[in-house]
């Protein structure tokens, strides 16, 4: 049976004859000049159907016919004549439109099988096939593009894309496949905005995949710009880069001495100093040098080989050193840098296990410089995901075996350690990665942390640990466990306790208190007034601590009844804000302590301004932090509340000062000073006229919240 066969043009065709019948429509509708209008109705029918007219067959003529449908309403017979026309059109275009889906969708399916075994060319040719069949499906045009990418012909891919949005606008293959092309084509913009416009008919789920499409294109513009740069390069550089390539080339020879090697590595590694010459190593093919290079592979080998008996000391000497030399030209060449990132592992998995090995050797320097490139990979999001799919080994549990074999008394084991810690927190920034670590947590790497603690030497380090994985939620709740919890305490509260580990102790504390449990635990009047003693301390950065994790524990009535009992709040408020770069941040800890023991308690007012009172705050409103300026103002507005208080900075700028603030752009600290003007303005004339003075009603009706 013969296939109708329609082209593009035909669909034009087709859409130029619905605007024909839709604006004869709207003219018959509108009455204006009903006669022309039915008239041009009749001549359109004349030109594209064949009238029949009545009594013409034998089966009209013998055959009794049904009575018409009564007309609706305002309708003419001649207007409903020309609409069963237009319902019988549509209808048939329908069917045959169906008919189209159908046909096409045999060679469409060969396509999607041909495509699927890698048969680019074929699958193409069934792919036109079916468009020629049906040449208004989107579908079928994106899977045209898609074949012409596989094939590298990326200006047939665009004009493909092209048509399958022009096909349906919303069709979100049709904006991927057209932004490849285009990227492949060097057209970085219009792709980045093609990407960007598929993005936003997309659902939630293609949107990652637009993203990551967008940042591919931003990166591939950004390397395109610098090998133009390397085109252009000065000749200071070009001696450079004629040094990496000579090294470059040296490394592709098969049969090369180790020691020569080792040397050529070392002297790549000490030439790469910028961006452009890593961009131009890694152009040379230096960044294959783990998966390509035969003479290190097998070096390689040698250096991870836990048989001994296999090969000589002196051997495995010479092994390791080159491993060690290679490793380290990978973290320089790597350093910062996106595309040599992706570049050393490809997107393959088989090269994880590659670095794996390295980590897993007993050697401590192959570990480290394994570990330290670890920590540098893991930087790129795009990197760590390849990581992470990497299942033999995994390469948490690989990294964390490192970790807790480490002596962190011995140096380069600590720089060892550090590296790790750094590689897992980059990982636990991923949601497959978070629960990784996590469950190490909760496991060995949990422990062993906790050990270090009891050594003074070691407890520094994994303090300093522990404060980089709490960022991760899953590893925080597993760090709060009471074992853990209690020697941090001691650590804390120890007579012989460090000064230099306090701050991140602190800290640390501060961060588990997140945590219902431990918050429990530290909100004990003990451990209270035994911190509390250390804002005597010398150090400014103890201090800022000691602010924070009271302010963070501040949750409740009676933790605030408590300090006010206790003659900690005073304390506290009374605590030194020397003129360095924690004077801010202590002030803001303060402040914020205040505000909630005004709230949960009243009482707090007289303590509050027997240390100082309004006039005391007036200094915060000139702070840089807008956390500490909107926190002042809502003290100055429960304390303004107290008549006394009021008139005691009544010849102050304080109206000015707030008045200045609340100018900004509204916010929550624009509204809290709004409320503490309001609340002055009530308390004392001078406030008021001052106020009144500066034009600032009209500035705090608009800042401040209804309830104020």
């Amino acid at each position: 049976m013969a296939v109708p066969d329609m082209n593009p043009e035909d669909l034009d065709d087709f859409l130029s004859k619905v605007d024909q019948v839709s604006d004869l429509i709207k003219d018959i509708k509108a009455g204006d000049n009903k006669e022309a209008a039915l008239e041009a109705a009749d001549d359109y029918l004349e030109q594209t159907t064949d009238r029949v007219t009545s009594d013409r067959s034998v089966i009209n003529r013998t055959v009794p016919q049904p009575p018409p449908e009564p007309l609706p309403e305002g309708v003419s017979p001649e207007q409903a004549a020309f609409m069963r026309s237009i319902e019988a059109d549509a209808r048939e275009r329908n069917e045959r439109r169906v008919k189209r889906e159908a046909d096409a969708l045999i060679p469409k399916e060969k396509g999607n099988v041909a495509f699927k075994a890698g048969d680019y060319e074929k699958a193409l040719e069934f792919y036109l096939e079916a468009s020629r069949i049906d040449p208004a499906s989107p579908a079928i045009y994106s899977n045209c593009a898609q074949a012409y990418i596989k094939l590298g012909n990326f200006e047939a891919a665009e004009d493909k894309a092209d048509w399958a949005i022009r096909a349906n606008e919303r069709w979100v293959k049709g904006y991927l496949r057209m932004g490849v092309a285009q990227c492949a084509l060097g057209k970085y913009e219009q792709a980045i905005a093609t990407f960007k416009t598929g993005r936003g008919f997309s659902t939630g789920k293609e949107r990652p995949v637009f993203d990551r499409y967008i940042d591919d294109t931003k990166l591939a513009q950004e390397l395109s710009m610098r090998e133009e740069k390397l085109k252009n390069a000065k000749a200071e550089t070009e001696e450079v880069l004629k040094v990496i390539e000579l090294g470059c080339s040296k490394l592709e020879h098969s049969n090369v001495d180790p020691k020569t090697l080792k040397s050529d590595l070392e002297g790549l590694s000490s030439v790469i100093a910028t961006e452009l010459h890593q961009d131009f190593f890694r152009l040379r093919g230096g960044m294959k040098l783990f998966r390509s290079v035969t003479s290190f592979k097998s070096l390689l080998l040698i250096a991870v080989e836990s048989d001994r008996s296999t090969v000589t000391e002196d051997d495995r000497a010479i092994a390791i050193g080159v491993v060690c030399s290679a490793t380290q030209l990978m973290v320089t060449a790597t350093r910062a840098n996106e595309a040599s990132r992706r570049e050393f592992l490809q997107g393959d998995s088989a090269n994880v296990g590659v670095l794996a090995s390295m980590i897993s050797t007993s050697h401590i320097q192959v570990v480290t410089n394994a570990l330290k490139l670890a920590a540098e990979l893991s930087q790129s999001s795009r990197v760590c995901e390849t990581l992470l799919a990497a299942t033999n080994p995994k390469i948490v549990p690989t990294i964390v075996s490192a970790i807790v074999t480490s002596n962190l008394d011995e140096e380069v084991e600590s720089v060892a350690f550090d590296m790790g810690i750094a590689a897992l927190v980059n990982l636990s920034k991923l949601p497959r990665g978070g629960q990784g670590v996590a469950a190490e947590v909760n496991g060995k790497l949990g422990v062993f942390l906790r050990d270090q603690l009891e050594t003074r030497s070691t407890a520094s380090r994994a303090i300093t640990a522990m404060m980089s994985l709490v960022g991760n939620a899953a590893s925080r709740s597993r760090l709060a466990d009471p074992a853990t919890l209690e020697r941090l305490i001691a650590v804390v509260t120890s007579p012989k306790r460090d000064i230099m580990t306090l701050p991140n102790a602190l800290g640390l504390l501060c961060n588990l208190s997140l945590e219902a449990d431990a918050r429990e635990r530290l909100q004990e009047a003990k451990f209270v007034s035994e911190v509390i003693t250390l804002l005597q301390c010398n150090s400014s950065a103890v201090v800022s601590r000691v602010a924070q994790l009271i302010s963070r524990l501040c949750v409740n009535t009676k933790f605030a009844e408590g300090l006010l009992l206790s003659g900690d709040l005073k304390l506290l408020i009374q605590a030194k804000r020397t003129k360095d770069e924690f004077e801010e941040e202590i002030f803001d800890a303060v402040v914020r302590t205040m505000t909630k023991c005004l709230r949960f308690c009243p009482d707090s007012r007289a303590i509050v301004a027997d240390c100082g009172g309004i006039t005391m705050l007036m200094p915060a409103l000139r702070g840089t932090s807008a956390s500490l300026i909107g926190n002042a103002a809502l003290c100055i507005a429960d304390l303004a509340q107290d008549a006394a208080l009021c008139a005691s900075v009544a010849d102050t700028t304080i109206v000015a000062d707030l008045l200045g603030l609340a100018r900004k752009e509204k916010s929550g600290m624009t509204e809290n000073c709004a409320i503490a003007l309001s609340r002055l303005a009530a308390g004392h004339p001078t406030h008021l006229a001052r106020l009144r003075q500066l034009d600032g009603f009209e500035v705090l009706h608009s800042r401040a919240p209804k309830s104020a």
